[in-house]
């Protein structure tokens, strides 16, 4: 098959979608050819944006049974021909007889950044960057920064079916948000006092006994302060003015106390806004929670550990479940290494955010 071929019938991929039971959709999406063709022609920044034809049901199948598998193999080949990060949206105003749903892929992953935005940043681009109409008119009748809020995520439908493929993805075994079966050590159980470790100042303390696998105060950990990308350059910038004293309180929270992700396509930190903030590092896997396994004594200086490069949430390129449930698991979903007593410190591995 030629890439001239393909570049003669592109104006049927424009009318057709995995959707489409026919012959020539299996030419299109069940091969690489034109996923590398579109990756090599775009610039270092491109993004590719697809429909995908008419949004699941939730009664339907995994995706490797539905319309035979036309789709997951379309996003297997936007993977593997190198875009780092894909998002989708349902939308339900396209004025088809059904929802339809449409493939945003980022060629450099960065991107992701703008994708998640907020609803002010947005309609300032909007207004910054588009044409007006003849009229002096937004040319935008149907989108603005609150319309692009509903897309960031996709619909619960499509998180569902993901999950029924096999194997089961990562973290979809876990279920949907909390377990409800699970304990929480609520913040009313923990209280802060000088640290047991020398010169660590303030640490986090229980009051009582909870078994291994326990939350950590989700009631607060869902309330997390997060400092978006955008919003953390802003910060960084005024940090290099002549007001740098003015905003040094923010340098001090934010770098002091802040945990740092790259799920929103660059760097971004949150903090937390209660007591956990005083929680302090566990030395040499002594830590009461988290889940990472390296130590200061395993670690290998010269090599970043493998379950830090493949973090699920952080690294995944497409993922349905983790965009809809990513704020969890970045902020709220901590739980106890092991069992602990009255008066036992809480600590962290610090090492699990080194990236």
């Amino acid at each position: 098959m030629s890439f001239s071929y393909l570049v003669h019938h592109l104006f049927q991929f424009l009318r057709s979608d995995p959707n489409a039971v026919i012959d020539f959709s299996d030419v299109l999406y069940k091969h690489n050819k034109l996923t590398t063709a579109l990756y090599n022609a775009l610039g270092s920044e491109g993004i590719l944006v697809a429909q995908v034809g008419e949004n699941e049901y939730l009664t339907d199948p995994m995706r490797s049974l539905l319309r035979r598998g036309q789709l997951q193999t379309f996003i297997a080949n936007i993977e593997q021909a190198g875009f780092e990060g894909i998002k989708e949206y349902s939308e339900v105003h396209g004025g088809f007889l059904a929802v339809w749903k449409f493939l945003i892929a980022f060629k450099d992953g960065s991107c992701k950044s703008n994708w998640y935005a907020n609803e002010a940043e947005i309609d300032l681009k909007v207004q910054h960057r588009s044409m007006p109409t003849a009229l002096g008119d937004s040319p935008f009748r149907y989108f603005d920064g609150a319309t692009m809020m509903v897309y960031q995520y996709p619909s619960r439908i499509s998180e569902e079916v993901f999950c029924r493929s096999q194997p089961t993805p990562a973290l979809c075994e876990n279920g949907h948000g909390f377990d409800p079966e699970r304990q929480n050590a609520p913040i009313s159980a923990l209280e802060v006092k000088p640290s047991s470790i020398p010169n660590a100042g303030r640490g986090v303390f229980f009051k009582q006994a909870f078994r291994k696998g326990t939350y950590i105060a989700i009631d607060e950990g869902v309330n997390d302060m997060m400092v978006l990308p955008f919003a953390l350059e802003i910060i960084e910038a005024m940090l290099g003015t002549d007001m740098r004293h003015r905003w040094k309180v923010f340098e001090y929270y934010i770098y002091g106390y802040g945990f740092y992700n790259d799920f929103y396509g660059l760097t971004s930190s949150s903090v937390d806004p209660g007591i956990l903030t005083f929680i302090n590092h566990g030395c040499n896997g002594s830590n009461t929670m988290g889940a990472t396994s390296v130590t200061e004594m395993t670690a290998d200086p010269n090599e970043m550990a493998d379950e830090f490069m493949n973090d699920p949430v952080e690294s995944a390129v497409y993922d349905p479940f983790v965009d809809r449930n990513h704020w969890i698991y970045l902020n709220a979903h901590d739980s106890r290494t092991r069992d602990v007593v009255a008066g036992d410190e809480l600590t962290d591995n610090y090492l699990s955010y080194i990236r």
